[in-house]
């Protein structure tokens, strides 16, 4: 038989397009039979292939698979004998295999999309499987095959062969490009077949296999692996109880894989153009790659498969691997140098299948690492040989599964120094590159290993290698001018050989040969970073090496380099002697270097004698020639003068010359000649200027010879926050410094910034305004070590101000004084309380050419706000008739002429009508303001023009024109309500006509959205960017104003400001820093008569800090409104002040999405103010509510608030409010009350209606009754949150009311066989009623689970330990650290995640000479029997959006701490070793921008409150922490400290020692007590909660460590820092070895009714609505006492009374008499007690204690009576 050729063809899903093609030539066969039975079979191929044929694909790599070679490429031979044994042969010449992604992804979609569309009936996930019935049939016919030994070679015996060709399998990075990456596998496979009637064996060998990369089609092979073998061998065995059991396994010698950093790079390349392509295919789509890629999801519930009770042996797989190793191979430091290797040794990995359906697996195996050292060029150990077994099974019916990794011995890690060196230069390399990762393309070429700088001065051809001769083939040879730049590679061959033993250290070297320089420069080390000083003949030359981005900088330089370190071109020229004229006409080289670069003599020129140097052109000549060092010399400094050539003077200044310092270095390498001496001559300016101003400065230097009259030298203009460089002094002389700003007129006097003879200097310089008021600035002059100056000008104080309001600043002694710089008019505006010495830029609005501008007058109803819009003219135009163009008015500014009824009556028609504003047209002023009082309702914008500039508009209108309007005021966001403090009685409106937007980004109205999709979209955006563009927060503030005080007094200056000419504020001082205030500020009384004069009150948030930057000198202070108002209900609500509700012109309004500032319009009214909701203007919004209960912006916390119903028979909004603070500003964000988790719930369980309400004590309240029908559950949110948390209940059925306090956790009988219990149901605080006999199984919201609950999924750790050794560049161990028996477990059950973490023993060891044996470990004696570090939480998975933590516990064991001065150094030495090596440089410093508040991106005012984010916790347990801390000085960190250079250089913490002054003396065991802090169910932010807890432990550390110092110890209680967080807040000490800390399991066993509440009345503070500041005193002047049997006693007591509920008022006076008598015995006891424990110094030691504690006992006791009689 043959046939010549068959095609086979995959078509679309709609078969309408071809996608592969499967063609098979030459196929051929032959049968032959004889008499005797025996038969031979024959069939061959001589060609095969599969094609990508479809026509759209962009695959440019066609055939898929073809064979390698010619002939028959198939070909199977078959012989089976007369007694029925077979025979058979199959060879195959080998395949290529192309992996491409966009024809693979194609065709996988058509596969899955045939399962998609035709799924069986029993199949569960599409139809790819077998039902469990099939499976069972299908095994039962085994057994019953097996039993009969039968099989389909019968009783006989076949053998075979198998030989398949070397074949690859090519991963194609960009099938789309033809010179495309590549990643290769090839193998040749080998295998046997022997198979009788009871056993089938296949034997497979896999030769030669390797894995490469290649980087283009004709490049060398980057082998990863190179020629390993890898034997499997199949076994399947059928026994005699009728089961099939098979086996596999896999034998490897040895296995050895070498990477690169681009090798990973790569591969993460063609992972991710493969997930493109499923995606572009829609593969990503098919039901099979849903199954794949949730196969592993164990949230989802499994179906059990058929219960079985044969449990024996299905199938195993066995692998065994003698050594597997991972090098890594170092990018950053050549492609040959190793970094690291991994080796897991004698591997046994056994998986086992059981016919029950149970899986078991087991792993055996010895791992260990380590690192190249460079310097001692050998390998180290990181990871001592460490043997570990894996264990993992799954239980019958895939109900439950488990892992468990155990070992006995410990994890031995080595940190070296100078790893975490080299570690640190190749990741920062590493993460540099991989910047490009995302890149479409990722190839070679984007990555140049080296590049080569010539910075030699003369031309270079350089090549690869080391060699003295260049390559013969010219193309290797490249050539480099002075100055140029070439990247370069090397054909690097990776090493077949590599294990550890035989990896060797191969450094890359160039040869270069200089124009003009007959010898070669060979072996330059380009892998060797550093300076290498290199032979070429009798000269020398200098490499420079250094990392940037993971590409080595190979600089070339001569042994004379020029740094030019000014700001202008200099000239520089070399010679060997001054000859006649004018120097530099007989220099052997010159060269121009531009500012701040450098460059070098050229290499036969650097033994020249003399360099000279001037400003380039020719306007100034060469300086005096100085010699180039002939000797060793570190930082010379010498002044060089240049000359005017014209001998002219600068206009304006009178500069003759141009001074320089130069400053010569000079350092002979280490056993090198004097004449190969490495030289550097830097060129410095002689004076630089410093401008730390906000704002651009003129400044002058005066040059004073003694005795005669001074002269300017030079004046600069300086910008803001740069430095001037001024080249006019030899600083000879004494020079005087000057300032000028624009806004003030001259200064009194220069002041003196240098003299030579050491005079004093200046610190302060007088500015004089135009009213003669001074402002003084700062001016440091300090001069370097080399003998140049800095002058630096500041200024000392800095007010910004981001409140919106004109402010005058002044400050105050004995009273209020104006600053200088404003005007000093009790009546200021904008612009004459500018708080800038320059004047201000134009607005937009000011810039813009209009067609026309009029003036008009705001209406005293309704907002005073800008807006622009085109103007449409009502039909009829007359203020008398029903708007008949309402349509055309939407969304536009109506315009109405005056009629016969009120024109308000017809604004009222244009707001309906959706117009965004009105204008009045020939309405006279007192008309207008007469029938202001019957604006009320009116919520547009109105003005009035007369009727000339009316018409005229009208004209202008017709041309299409838009119409913009302002109000005429300083408000800088245009929103002159009465909120922003315009209490003017008529208030001007600027109406211009010009083009679109020309006011748009000033207007804070947001624009109506031209569809619903656009405001859906710009929501979206809005709610993504956390953005508020028209809010105090993102626009920028007022100009920084600079202050200062007229003398120095720390203590007496005080500053004040007040608002719009209304009276002075408090003083306050300016010298708080890091400190943050709130300042009452009085304002103008208002002009409206409605108001009545009503003096408002405003409040600001003050912030005090140091600037940063170049601001670092100023004394920063940022004005803030105190309350700002965020909007987030979804509608567009108005807040005003409790008692202004009837007063319109009171009124805020704040659409969705707003933010703004809220303050106080009548300072006698309440602090308290009321929301509601109103329809939106301009839409046709109908839904509005009345007024809500009292809101008090102070109370910091989060509550529920109802706003009623604005008639009956509609619907009331529940809304919860936040009031966070941020510095010293608080916001109030207002959001819809969540159904899912509202903060309180009331839920009906009874069959009869329920009746509740909050129960106000105030007999005039309005109550608001709710209804609850059976089975119904509902938030609760309050009428008056402020006021207490209890509803009133009337039952059906029932005649007295029944109170239920919701801030108590209790269960209560009722009448009617009724109970009701309070109880936290996750985050919300619920109120249950119920039928007594009704289940009472639940007493939270979450299920309860038995102890014998199933778990679905575990994981246990149990080691031995983990020991780290620390060891620093001199290869010296310094000390070793260890944890001892560690045992992690993590379990998930049905309903919760279990997390729990035990480690026995804690102990670092000393392991220098010096010092301590033991540096930290387990205090001995106490707490034995007991882990060390203890973890344990329960997280509940019944909870989805939220975070919801049924217990946290965390315990640590009182530990011993002993530190040595000498270790500590070494430490810190090696430590700052590893963060030198750095090879990333900082980014440039830009100055501070003062306008910007900080306040942008707070989380908390998005659209939504993200719950995913919040953590709930039902209990948050931390024990107290106590270290014993010992200290031993020896004075050698204070010597580091003042030693110059060296440690102060480079390490902060030695210069802050120095700085403070610190004398450290030994510490004997001094203790560290940190409080416990137990929560119990706080509900907040990961960050939030974080935050409180660090704070908790910073202020009891801080505590701890003035104990240390002998100062005082805080007043005042820590646990006010999270008190807001939840209930049952605790902060107080007991000894961590009496800590309970409760396993998960034990946790769950104690889960009852009340187990979660630690004690009985605690108060619940969740969503309080205020955040208490309580008072400490109590406690702190118990620590005073100084007697910790008496402290200890009384907390004692406290936590018994906590413990049995007894803090009545009798209990507290008892209290008080018990302290008082405690004080007084202790004048005599203590001092006896003394005596008997140390003597005579004992004894004066009780009676100080004694005579403190009859002071402090009796107060703490008093204070403690009047804490319980205010809780009374």
């Amino acid at each position: 038989m043959r046939v010549e050729s068959m095609r086979l063809l995959l078509l679309s899903a709609d078969d309408k397009s071809e996608i592969s093609e499967l063609q098979v030539k030459g196929i051929g066969g032959q049968m032959r039979i004889w008499s005797d039975t025996a038969w031979t079979a024959n069939m061959e191929a001589d060609d095969y292939s599969l094609r990508d044929v479809s026509s759209s694909s962009k695959n440019v790599f066609k055939d898929l698979i073809l064979p390698t070679g010619g002939g028959k490429v198939v070909s199977f031979s078959y012989k089976e004998s007369s007694q029925g044994d077979g025979e058979f042969d199959l060879t195959m010449s080998g395949v290529q295999i192309k992996i491409a992604a966009l024809p693979i992804m194609a065709t996988m979609t058509t596969i899955f999309s045939a399962f998609d569309s035709k799924p069986t009936e029993n199949s569960a996930s599409g139809g790819q499987f077998e039902s469990p019935e099939g499976k069972a049939s299908a095994e039962q016919e085994a057994r019953m095959m097996a039993k009969e030994g039968y099989s389909w070679w019968g009783e006989s015996k076949v053998m075979g062969r198998i030989k398949i060709g070397a074949s690859t399998v090519t991963a194609l990075h960009d099938c789309t490009e033809e010179e495309t990456a590549k990643i290769v596998v090839s193998l040749l496979v080998v295998g046997e077949y022997l198979a009788d009637q009871q056993t089938e064996r296949l034997r497979i060998e896999m030769q030669d296999l390797s894995l490469f990369s290649l980087i283009k089609e004709q490049a060398e092979e980057q082998y990863m692996v190179d020629k390993s073998k890898i034997y499997a061998l199949l076994t399947r065995d059928y026994n005699e109880a009728g089961r099939v059991q098979s086996s596999v396994k896999v034998s490897v010698r040895a296995l050895d894989v070498i990477l690169t950093y681009q090798d990973v790079k790569r591969c993460y390349s063609l992972v991710r153009n493969f997930a493109l392509a499923a995606e572009e295919s829609g593969f990503a789509e098919t039901a099979g790659y849903v199954y794949f890629s949730s196969g592993m999801d164990r949230d989802a519930e499994v179906a059990p498969l058929l219960p079985s009770t044969d449990s024996s042996l299905s199938s195993e797989f066995d692998l065994l691997v003698d050594s597997f190793t991972v090098s890594v191979i170092n990018d950053c430091m050549g492609w040959n140098v190793p970094f690291a290797t991994v080796t897991v040794k004698n591997i046994q990995c056994k998986f086992s299948s059981f016919n029950d359906d149970s899986v078991k697996l087991t792993l055996v195996a010895t791992v260990d690492a380590s690192y190249y050292n460079l310097l001692n060029t050998c390998f180290e150990p990181i990871l001592e040989p460490w043997t570990f077994k894996l264990e993992a099974s799954e239980l019958p019916g895939r109900s439950s599964a488990s892992v468990k990794l155990k070992s006995d011995a410990r994890i031995e890690l080595n940190l070296a120094e100078m790893h975490m060196r080299c570690l640190v230069q190749t990741v920062e390399g590493w993460m540099q590159d991989s910047k490009t990762w995302a890149a479409d393309a990722v190839t070679q070429s984007s990555f140049s290993p080296y590049r080569l700088k010539n910075e030699s001065g003369v031309p270079l051809t350089f090549w690869l290698g080391a060699s003295l001769d260049p390559p013969a083939d010219i193309q290797q040879q490249k050539e480099l001018s002075s100055g140029g730049e070439e990247p370069f590679e090397f054909a690097h061959r990776r090493m077949p050989h590599l294990r550890q033993r035989d990896m060797a250290l191969e450094f890359h070297t160039l040869s270069i040969k200089f124009e003009g320089i007959e010898e070669v420069l060979t072996h330059v080390p380009v892998d060797v970073t550093g300076v290498h000083m290199l032979p070429l003949g009798s000269l020398r030359a200098v490499a420079e090496i250094h990392n940037d981005g993971g590409c080595k900088i190979i600089a070339i330089q001569s042994t004379v380099k020029v740094y030019n370190k000014t700001t202008m071109l200099v000239d520089a020229c070399v010679m060997n002697e001054v000859g006649e004229g004018e120097v530099g006409q007989g220099a052997l080289w010159r060269e121009s270097f531009a500012g701040e670069s450098h460059g070098c003599v050229p290499l036969a020129l650097t033994s020249s004698k003399l360099m000279s140097i001037k400003p380039a052109g020719d306007e100034f000549g060469y300086c005096k020639p100085f010699p180039i060092p002939s000797e060793p010399v570190t930082g010379e400094s010498i002044f060089v003068a240049c000359e005017s050539s014209r001998g002219g003077k600068e206009e304006g200044e009178g500069e003759e010359a141009r001074y320089f310092r130069v400053r010569l270095d000079a350092k002979r390498p280490i056993g090198g000649h004097e004449e190969n001496m490495r030289i550097v001559i830097s060129i410095h300016p002689a004076v630089r200027v410093s401008n730390l101003l906000p704002y651009p400065a003129e400044v002058a230097l005066w040059a004073v010879p003694p005795g005669k009259p001074g002269k300017k030298v030079a004046s600069r203009h300086v910008g803001e926050g740069q430095i001037e460089q001024l080249y006019c002094t030899d600083l000879q002389v004494p020079l005087r410094f000057t300032v000028f700003l624009s806004a003030f007129r001259h200064v009194n006097k220069p002041i003196l910034v240098f003299d030579s003879t050491g005079a004093a200097v200046d610190k302060e310089i007088d500015l004089l305004d135009d009213e003669s008021r001074v402002l003084k600035l700062g001016v440091d002059s300090s001069t370097s070590a080399w003998g140049d100056i800095t002058i630096t000008v500041y200024a000392q104080y800095i007010f910004r101000n981001f409140t919106s309001l004109p402010l005058v600043y002044g400050s105050y002694r004995s009273g209020a004084k104006v600053a200088a710089g404003q005007s000093s008019s009790p009546t200021v505006t904008a612009s004459s309380s500018s708080s800038s010495p320059v004047s201000k830029p134009p607005s937009a609005s000011s810039s813009m050419e209009y067609q026309a501008s009029f003036q008009g007058i705001y209406a005293v109803f309704g907002p005073r706000s800008g807006f622009h819009g085109t103007a449409v003219l009502c039909d009829p135009p007359l203020a008398d008739g029903p708007i008949k163009n309402a349509e055309e008015i939407k969304g536009n500014i109506a315009v109405i002429r005056r009629g016969v009824i009120p024109f308000t009556e017809k604004a009222r028609s244009a707001a309906r009508a959706g117009a965004i504003a009105v204008i009045f047209i020939n309405s006279d002023e007192s008309t207008f303001l007469a029938e202001g009082d019957k604006g009320p309702g009116i919520r547009l914008p109105c003005i009035t023009l007369n009727k000339p500039d009316g018409e005229a508009l009208l004209e202008l209108r017709g041309k299409g024109d838009k119409v913009h309007v302002l109000p005429e005021g300083p408000s800088r966001s245009h929103r002159t309500t009465s909120q922003e403090l315009e209490w003017k009685r008529l208030v001007k409106a600027n109406v211009r006509v010009g083009e679109a937007g020309a006011v748009s980004s000033a207007s804070p109205e947001r624009r109506i959205a031209a569809s619903s999709e656009e405001q859906g979209k710009e929501k979206k955006a809005r709610r993504k960017e956390i953005s508020f563009p028209d809010s105090w927060m993102e626009q920028p503030g007022d100009l920084p104003f600079m202050f200062s005080y007229d003398h120095q007094d720390l203590t007496g200056n005080k500053a004040t400001f007040c608002v719009h000419g209304s009276d002075w504020s408090t003083p306050f001082s300016l010298e708080n820093m890091g400190t943050t205030g709130v300042l009452e500020v009085p304002g103008k009384p208002s002009d409206l008569p409605s108001l009545k004069g009503a003096k408002p009150m405003y409040e600001f948030g003050l912030s005090f800090e140091l600037g940063t930057g170049h601001y670092s000198r100023s004394k920063i202070c940022s004005i803030v409104p105190r309350y700002t108002v965020c909007n987030r209900i979804g509608y567009t609500i108005q807040l005003v002040q409790v008692g202004l509700e009837e007063e319109h012109n009171a009124v805020l309004e704040i659409k969705d999405g707003e933010l703004f500032p809220f303050h106080w319009l009548d300072e006698k009214k309440p602090k308290a103010c009321r929301a509601r909701v109103v329809p939106q203007i301009g839409t046709h919004e109908t839904y509005s509510t009345a007024w809500s209960g009292p809101i008090k912006p102070d109370e910091v916390g989060s509550f529920s608030l109802r706003l009623p119903p604005d008639q009956d028979g509609d619907s009331p909004l529940n809304v919860s409010i936040e009031i966070r603070l941020r510095k010293a500003a608080a916001f109030i964000v207002l959001r819809k009350e969540k159904e899912d988790y509202p903060q309180y719930a009331v839920d009906n369980q009874t069959s009869r209606a329920i009746e509740y309400w909050q129960a106000i004590e105030s007999a005039s309240a309005k109550l608001t009754v709710h209804q609850l029908v059976p089975g119904q559950r509902a938030p609760l949110c309050w009428d008056r949150p402020h006021e207490a948390h209890v509803i009133s209940m009337k039952l059906e059925g029932v005649k007295e009311n029944v109170k239920v306090k919701m801030n108590k956790f209790a269960t209560f009988q009722l009448a009617g066989g009724l109970q009701a219990e309070v109880f936290a149901d996750g985050p919300t605080r619920s109120l249950r009623v119920r039928e007594v006999s009704a289940s009472s199984s639940l007493s939270c919201g979450a299920s309860t689970k038995s102890e014998e609950e199933d778990v679905k999924y575990s994981f246990v750790v149990e080691l031995a330990g983990v020991g780290i050794s620390v060891i620093d560049a001199k290869l010296d161990e310094i000390m070793y650290g260890g944890l001892i028996d560690i045992s992690t477990s993590y379990r998930v059950t049905r309903s919760d995640f279990e997390f729990e973490v035990k480690v026995d023993k804690v102990q670092v060891d000393n392991q220098t000479d010096r010092g301590p044996e033991i540096l930290l470990g387990v205090e001995m004696g106490k707490g034995e029997g007991k882990p060390a570090v203890h973890l344990s939480m329960v997280r509940s998975r019944l909870y989805k959006n939220i975070s919801f933590f049924k217990y946290f516990a965390f315990s640590l064991r009182e530990m011993s701490l002993d530190l040595e001065e000498t270790i500590i150094m070494r430490l810190l030495d090696a430590a700052q070793n590893v963060v030198d090596s750095s090879t990333i440089s900082a980014s440039d410093e830009k100055p501070d921008d003062l306008r910007v508040s900080g306040f942008k991106n707070l989380r908390f005012l998005e659209k939504e409150a993200v719950g995913g984010e919040k953590m709930y916790f039902e209990i948050l347990q931390l024990h107290p922490v106590v270290v014993n801390l010992s200290f031993y000085g020896t004075g050698a960190l204070m010597d580091r400290a003042s030693t110059e250079g060296g440690g102060l250089s480079y390490n902060p913490m030695f210069a802050a020692m120095k700085a403070l002054g610190v004398v450290v003396t030994n510490i004997d065991k001094a203790p560290i007590c940190m409080n416990a802090l137990v929560l119990e169910r706080p509900f907040a932010t990961s960050q939030e909660l974080s935050s409180s807890i660090r704070k908790h432990y910073r202020t009891q550390l801080i505590q701890q460590l003035y104990k240390l110092v002998g100062s005082f110890e805080f007043l005042g209680n820590p646990v006010g820092l999270v008190n807001n967080l939840g209930t049952g807040v605790q902060d107080f000490f007991y000894e961590p070895a009496q800590g309970m800390m409760k396993s998960p399991a034990e946790f769950a066993k104690g889960m009852h009714k009340g187990s979660l509440s630690l004690f009985k009345n605690s108060t619940y503070g969740v969503f309080n609505a205020a955040s208490k500041i309580t008072s400490s005193m109590s406690k702190s002047l118990v620590q005073l006492s100084c007697d910790s049997d008496y402290a200890q006693k009384r907390q004692e007591n406290q936590n018994q009374r906590q413990k049995q509920g007894s803090s009545n008022l009798a209990q507290a006076r008892q209290d008080a008499f018990n302290e008082m008598s405690e004080g007084f015995m202790g004048i005599f006891a203590k001092p006896m007690a003394g005596a008997r424990e140390g003597g005579a110094s004992g004894f004066f030691s009780g009676l100080g204690k004694g005579l403190l504690g009859a002071v402090v006992k009796p107060t703490a006791g008093e204070e403690a009576g009047e804490q319980s009689r205010g809780g009374e």
